[in-house]
């Protein structure tokens, strides 16, 4: 009954362990904000069954995010055109897409450092035909460690990197401290309740 009921604990204490999410990849969260302009762009459309043509005004890193919009679209079941054959054809620009760390913080004294991850993802598109302009910004912003913050960007996609805050100085500097001297007052009771 003893061993059945330890067990029992381990497993939990495994759950418990377990059941706390992984953060996303800063190139997940691009993802993510891309189904908004997606959803977005679903809804501008004056027809859902019309091919759609989609060009995008950016070029470089941020085809990425087109693709993304692309599979969402087509995922919706949006059809996508030919250039020479579409009812309704949008031009997509991306004017900003920001990683941003800030507030570096501690969950307690001795524990580990946490930071504020703010991403942003601007621009705008275009229905020609309809001759209509749509604006979108869209963010998300969540809590990330601070010692994990470059496994969550991507090199290949240099957009999904951002500059973290610096650690605190004197924090560094007071935490040995406190330990040392809590350390030495310790010693300096044991030996001395010990003597008496």
């Amino acid at each position: 009954m003893k061993i059945s009921l330890f067990r029992l604990f381990i497993l939990v204490l495994f759950l418990i362990k377990t059941s706390f999410g992984q953060e996303l990849s800063n190139l997940q969260v691009f993802n993510n904000l891309t189904d908004s302009v997606s959803e977005k762009i679903i809804r501008a459309l004056p027809d859902s069954n019309s091919n759609l043509l989609i060009t995008l005004k950016n070029e470089g890193n941020l085809n990425i995010f087109y693709e993304f919009i692309k599979i969402k679209l087509i995922r919706s079941g949006i059809k996508l055109g030919s250039e020479f054959e579409y009812d309704e054809k949008i031009s997509l620009s991306f004017s900003e897409a920001k990683v941003e760390y800030k507030n570096l913080f501690k969950d307690h004294l001795f524990g580990n450092y946490f930071m504020t991850r703010e991403i942003n993802l601007s621009g705008n598109f275009i229905l020609e035909r309809k001759n209509e302009v749509f604006d979108f910004n869209f963010s998300s912003s969540d809590t990330v460690g601070f010692d994990n913050y470059t496994k969550l960007e991507s090199k290949i996609y240099p957009i999904t990197e951002g500059i973290p805050p610096k650690e605190p100085f004197f924090s560094n500097l007071i935490e040995p401290i406190i330990a040392i001297a809590a350390t030495a007052t310790a010693v300096i009771l044991f030996f001395t309740i010990r003597s008496k």
